[in-house]
């Protein structure tokens, strides 16, 4: 417990926002670029 109160947690908040940052522009790009959604769409068989 002593190791988490020596804890800065100015440099704890901006580990998360490094870390969160390039995560979400990565899904972003899967998203994007990878088309996503046509490959796991199901496809309309109705017609």
């Amino acid at each position: 417990m002593a190791a988490l109160a020596g804890l800065d947690l100015e440099v704890v908040g901006h580990l998360v926002v490094a870390l969160f940052v390039p995560t979400w522009l990565g899904a972003l790009a899967i998203c994007r670029y990878g088309r996503i959604e046509q490959r796991w769409a199901v496809a309309d068989r109705s017609r």
